[in-house]
């Protein structure tokens, strides 16, 4: 207990997530009972500090406290809580709104993409305010005029809802932009934009961007090679917009795409920059004070470049604590700094517990503070440039083994060589963010062309390239299907945990414990194996303009669809192949069963038998879409309607005799209402997969 005591944010931090994700997870409490049951704690809490009763008590009663205040956080900073939110009114009737840029925009293939905020709405024939942030996608045209951040525009359009993914384990982008507060999109013309003016009021952010779009230039002029461009500008700028597919698999499979996204790599090493620069000021009276202002104010110059983006005022706010620490003659407890750096910005948005590059970020830093003591005293090297090799090579499997367990949950994949290639990879990002802001700083005075220090970054990023695609094309260079349940990640930690305090306390039954924890899981894992040979599911995906079926037994799978277009190939194996890979099945091919075509279902007018273990299911659709006079009552288990009929279904009704009726995601609203009532009046249950999402046969 008197070690956790050293660690007071650890605590502060682990209350202030618990609140948030109680939030998160639809725990309801009301406004006024956070108050009430905030005072009543504090009361309690006062009562037994000045009473010294329970030291124990009383910091149960303060975490508990500080929980609540990461509730509240996360409730008051919902904007669906305002009454003038777009989510308390009819989009469909909303034929234009106005507001702001409040991003930088993103250049995609056919849109340039906008983070909008509302301020009003045009209902009719009158203006209301209606506020709430949304993705406006514009179409690219020949004269396109891309709009700067903080200009206002009066948009003649409509809205629509971001819908969530109806298809299992498809990575939910509906989830992801509500937890950037966005929950409505836009896609309009050019021409339906009339661009009324920018803010006259002064914008830290908008002087941010404004940089960032110098400095963007000066490297497009500076550097000809467009991957080299590229990468440069994301490297140091962190804007992505202009990496091709290609590029951004090659560094996601060596296992460098970190060097990518500027983050806590890139402020690292501006830290060591400016503090070799700045180590004359030690030496002079008040020295510590100016030395450690000048690492903040350089450290954030740096992050007001990259145009203030979350990730790198992560690491900034993490770097100045460091420094402020070291200015007051502190020795900085690193866990502290970790922990109080992640309080203060969850304070300031909770949601940001939920970003991936949150997660990965803190996970990170705190895996390589932990384990590179362990791996670098393993091999003492007396030769400078071998120890620094090494002592790269320990960071870089610090951070693997720390992050392991939630890129695998997130991104099912591992990168096999990633120590070869960030043997490479992170000292060239050292001298490339070197020489890129030395040519910033030279473009202030002078144009620095004459210096070829574009041509000498624009060599140094074409061999980097080369080399990670070398990497990326060695055999085996990745490890694909790795998919985690949530509470596999927690038991994963858990056994880091105990195998790292094993070692650290010389414990043999902690060793043990940790051996049994692994010995635990892989039981399961082998029970679940042996589970799935004999598994057997039918699933029917959510597919516009496509009936999608999988037919699921152990470990193969077979996919039928009613019609194949090479075009939406791309598109259907995004939706199916996420849950194939859970499975553990083959990703989906070109080798397709045409449902209507097959052998194995008997065809009867519009009627199509699908007789699968033990189970009757008919699929119906306009094929010999005559009116089918029944001489029996036909029976089924299953009846699946896989388009809009020509048919009068309620006569089809009155001759089936179902167990449950499924509606294809082909057929519009207004008729899988229709059929839904029809069928309600006959007590067959309904599944609408537009509404439903998939449907899952599961025997």
């Amino acid at each position: 207990m008197s070690q956790w005591n050293n660690y007071p944010f650890l605590r502060y931090l682990s209350s202030l997530i618990l609140g948030i994700w109680l939030y998160g997870s639809h725990f309801e409490i009301a406004p006024y009972d956070i108050l009430f049951i905030f005072c009543g704690l504090a009361i309690l809490y006062l009562f037994l500090v000045v009473r010294k009763y329970s030291l124990f008590l009383s910091g149960i009663a303060g975490l508990l406290m500080i929980s609540l205040v990461g509730y509240a956080m996360a409730y008051y900073t919902d904007e669906r809580k305002d009454a003038d939110h777009l989510s308390h009114v009819d989009i469909q009737q909303i034929s234009a709104f106005s507001g702001w840029i409040v991003e930088d925009p993103i250049d995609q293939e056919k849109y340039v993409r906008y983070t909008f905020r509302i301020d009003s709405v045009l209902l009719g024939d009158r203006s209301i305010k209606r506020e709430g942030k949304i993705q406006l996608h514009v179409r690219k045209e020949v004269q396109n005029k891309v709009r700067s951040y903080d200009s206002y525009l009066y948009v003649s359009g409509s809205l629509l809802s971001v819908k969530s993914s109806k298809n299992p384990m498809v990575f939910d982008y509906a989830e992801y932009l509500s937890r950037q507060h966005i929950y409505h999109q836009a896609y309009v013309r050019d021409d339906d934009i009339m661009g009324i003016g920018t803010s006259s009021r002064f914008s830290i952010r908008a002087l941010a961007f404004e940089m960032r779009h110098k400095a963007k230039d000066l490297f497009q002029n500076q550097i000809r090679d467009a991957q080299s461009r590229a990468v440069v500008v994301a490297l140091v700028l962190g804007v992505k917009d202009y990496l091709d597919q290609e590029l951004k698999s090659a560094y996601a499979t060596s296992g460098t795409m970190h060097v990518l996204a500027v983050s806590g790599l890139h402020m690292g090493i501006i830290f060591l920059i400016l503090g070799f620069f700045l180590k004359p000021l030690r030496n002079i009276y008040l020295g510590r004070y100016y030395y450690g202002i000048g690492i903040i104010l350089g450290l954030w110059l740096y992050a007001f470049i990259t145009g203030l983006v979350p990730s790198v005022m992560r690491a900034a706010t993490m770097f100045s604590i460091v420094s402020l620490s070291k200015m007051n003659h502190r020795t900085s407890n690193i866990y502290n700094s970790i922990a109080l750096t992640a309080f203060v910005l969850l304070l300031i948005d909770p949601n940001m517990i939920y970003a991936v590059s949150f997660q990965l970020s803190f996970i990170a830093v705190t895996g390589i503070v932990i384990f590179f003591p362990l791996f670098y005293s393993c091999w003492e090297i007396k030769n400078p440039v071998g120890d620094y090799f090494w002592s790269l090579m320990c960071t870089s499997l610090a951070a693997q083994i720390a992050t392991l367990p939630i890129a695998m949950y997130y991104f099912h994949q591992l990168p096999t060589y990633f120590l070869l290639s960030n043997l490479w990879v992170v000292p060239a990002t050292f001298i490339i963010l070197i020489l890129a802001v030395v040519l910033l700083v030279i473009s202030l005075f002078f144009d620095p062309s004459h210096l070829y220090m574009g041509w000498v970054l624009e060599n140094l990023i074409g061999i980097m390239n080369a080399y990670v695609i070398w990497i990326e094309q060695l055999p085996y260079s990745k490890i694909s299907g790795l998919y985690l349940y949530s509470s596999e990640v927690l038991v994963i930690y858990l056994i880091q945990i105990v195998l790292l305090v094993a070692f650290r306390k010389r414990s043999f039954v902690r060793l043990v414990f940790g051996l049994l924890l692994i010995i635990f899981w892989q039981i399961i894992n082998l029970f679940t194996h042996i589970n799935a040979n004999e598994r057997k599911m039918l699933v029917i995906y959510d597919m516009q303009y496509q009936m999608s079926v999988d037919v699921i037994e152990g470990y193969s799978a077979r996919l039928m669809i009613d019609r194949y277009n090479p075009r939406s190939f791309e598109r259907l194996k995004w939706s199916i192949n996420p849950f194939r890979g859970f499975l553990g099945l083959p990703s989906a091919s070109t080798d397709l069963t045409e449902l209507f075509k097959t052998e194995e279902l008997k065809h009867f007018g519009p009627f199509h038998l699908f007789l699968w273990q033990g189970h009757k299911i008919i699929f119906i659709n306009n094929n010999n879409n005559q009116q089918w006079e029944f001489e029996e009552t036909l029976t089924a288990d299953y009846v699946v309607i896989t388009e809009e009929l020509t048919l009068d279904f309620e006569y089809l009704l009155r001759h089936l005799k179902i167990g449950a009726l499924v509606i294809g995601s082909n057929c519009s609203p207004y008729y899988a209402d229709k059929i839904s009532i029809w069928a309600h009046e006959m007590n067959v249950p309904v599944h609408n997969i537009k509404e439903d999402g998939y449907w899952m046969l599961d025997l």
